[in-house]
């Protein structure tokens, strides 16, 4: 924490624009592109994604005025250092071009077909750039902390193709001759596309694998950063390929959220505060991937697994909030979305097995439970009118959410947690007998209903549409970021 006598950074941006001639054909020199990407990184902490766009725009405009993208419009007589520092800004500003376009719905401005700009040469320490060339160390070569910046660089490379023939696929309808010239030129596939991604993450050095705890060693701890970058970055790619897949499946999309959930909870906690705001767009990312899902209808088996993962959300953004104050507030509002859905979903499936015939296997205590006193409930097995009018409401008292099993992972060296609901492994609790307090015990009701009731070995998958009001004020409505994940939640 910094002392209260240093100013906020605010003073620092409000300065720095200042310092940047309006006339943006005058700032030809290589400080102000730095600037302007220092500036729209300060803007995603921010999270003010129009003056982000506006920064990148203008280090775009700069770029473009001198020919940054092409080293062979650099001018002959740079010493080595200032050339390894161009390419580090040009790459550095290329994966927030990218980053930007997958988070918000920006336009990519930088394109690698156009760029002429070869990677940072992996040094262990800056020393070794001389102004003459590369002089490595002698004695044994020590992994670059570049290496894992490279990878994050390859895999913005692979977003960029992968949001193009997003893109491509949304105009294929539009009747267009252009359009479908291109649109028919079939690229790599899903399968082969995270092939190689596999295949170059497990070429990457152990150090990139795992962000161990931070040390105050420098060198160290850049491992764990860029092991932290590394972790997000790929479940990112993941996603944005399932928006490419034509068979994805709800199981597969909670596999990818579970994925990044999981390997959060291995980052210790000053890796997590240390990168900030972008952790938070990749839960909004996960978030909205999962509420695409309910918003279209689902099954009862389906929820069930949607909803494992978002309660393994809840857990972790509620150990984040101590981390970050932008996630204040955020699981509380996520669970409660939950158990509001859990409602409507409970209601849903008693009224269908009313309509069901008696022979089927059922607990027999499922028709003497105590009828809720609150809206959106069943009463005496049918489900209440403002229910099937879809105008359901938030109790008058939270439901209880299931715990989440613990697992071996790290969260700040207090231990993680994994995604897998216990709900998912154990015997479910019988459903509360008459006389039992209205409300109490809702979650095992609603696993006892669907796990008994609608058997995936006999039974088809029913599906139940969620009325609009529980989706309006999902949590993790970015209206058009992610829009490559599914449709938007309706305004």
């Amino acid at each position: 924490m910094l002392p209260a006598s240093v100013p906020a950074s605010e003073v620092f941006y409000d300065a720095s624009m200042r310092a940047v001639p309006a006339d943006l054909s005058q700032a030809i020199e290589f400080d102000y592109k730095r600037a302007k990407v220092v500036l729209a990184i300060l803007c995603i902490q921010y999270g003010n994604v129009r003056q982000l766009a506006t920064h990148m725009g203008d280090y775009v405009t700069m770029c473009a005025a001198d020919g940054f993208h092409n080293e062979a419009r650099w001018p002959i007589s740079l010493p080595e250092t200032e050339v390894q520092e161009r390419r580090r800004l040009f790459w550095g500003a290329y994966t927030i071009d990218v980053y930007s376009a997958t988070t918000w719905g920006l336009v990519v401005r930088h394109r690698e077909y156009q760029s002429n700009v070869l990677y940072p040469t992996e040094v262990y320490d800056d020393d070794e750039i001389t102004e003459t060339g590369i002089e490595p160390r002698p004695g044994p070569r020590k992994v670059s902390f570049l290496t894992g910046w490279n990878f994050t660089s390859d895999l913005y490379r692979i977003l960029e193709h992968a949001l193009d023939q997003l893109r491509m696929r949304a105009h294929f309808n539009d009747n267009s001759r252009v359009t479908a010239l291109y649109a028919d030129r079939a690229g790599p596939s899903v399968e082969e596309v995270l092939e190689v991604v596999d295949r170059l993450y497990d070429d990457l050095p152990a150090e990139f694998k795992f962000a161990k705890a931070m040390s105050g060693n420098i060198d160290e701890d850049r491992y764990g950063y860029q092991a932290a970058d590394i972790i997000v970055t790929m479940q990112t790619v993941k996603m944005v390929m399932t928006g490419l897949s034509d068979t994805t499946t709800v199981e597969k999309r909670c596999n990818i959220a579970g994925g990044l959930l999981d390997a959060l909870s291995t980052v210790p906690t000053a890796y997590i505060q240390g990168i900030s705001s972008p952790i938070l767009h990749h839960l909004a990312g996960v978030g909205h991937l999962l509420g695409g899902v309910i918003q279209s209808p689902i099954s009862y088996v389906n929820y069930l697994h949607v909803r494992t993962v978002l309660l393994a959300m809840v857990q972790l953004l509620s150990q984040l909030e101590s981390t970050l104050n932008a996630a204040q507030g955020i699981a509380d509002k996520l669970r409660d979305h939950v158990s509001r859905i859990d409602q409507y979903m409970t209601a849903a499936a008693v009224e269908s097995r009313r309509d069901q015939v008696y022979h089927r296997v059922m607990p027999p205590t499922a028709w003497n439970a105590s009828p809720p006193s609150r809206p959106g409930h069943v009463y005496g097995g049918a489900m209440d009118d403002r229910v099937r009018n879809s105008n359901t409401h938030s109790p008058s008292q939270p439901s209880s959410v299931p715990a989440i099993s613990p697992d071996a992972g790290v969260m700040g060296g207090q231990g993680g947690h994994s995604w897998q609901s216990t709900s998912s492994s154990s015997t479910m609790p019988a459903v509360p007998a008459a006389g039992a307090v209205p409300g109490a015990g809702h979650d095992f009701v609603l696993d006892d209903l669907l796990k008994f009731n609608f058997p995936a070995q006999t039974e088809p998958n029913e599906q139940v549409q969620l009325p609009d009001d529980l989706l309006i004020d999902w949590p993790f409505d970015m209206s058009e970021a992610f829009d490559f994940l599914g449709n938007n939640f309706p305004a």
